[in-house]
């Protein structure tokens, strides 16, 4: 009963170690665990936060709409393959 005991909390040890060492290298990893941003995104961003026709419709004008599809025309195309 003690010997199991023992064993049972030198596991648990073991495991928090582990746990934490894991933790650390992960936290200090310099890969982003934020995706990438692309234009796109960058460019909605620094759309205006007024609500007047004139900013609107200068928005829509600095939106690009001919790439909205691009990404769905590739994935359908390697999907049809």
């Amino acid at each position: 009963m003690i010997k199991t005991k023992y064993t049972l909390l030198l596991l648990a040890g073991f495991l928090v170690v582990i746990l934490g060492l894991v933790g650390y290298f992960l936290y200090n990893n310099n890969i982003p665990l934020t995706p990438a941003k692309d234009p796109v995104t960058t460019s909605l961003n620094k759309q205006s936060s007024e609500d007047d026709s004139a900013s609107i419709e200068k928005d829509l004008q600095d939106t690009d709409t001919d790439s909205i599809n691009s990404d769905l025309d590739s994935l359908e195309k390697e999907v049809a393959q």
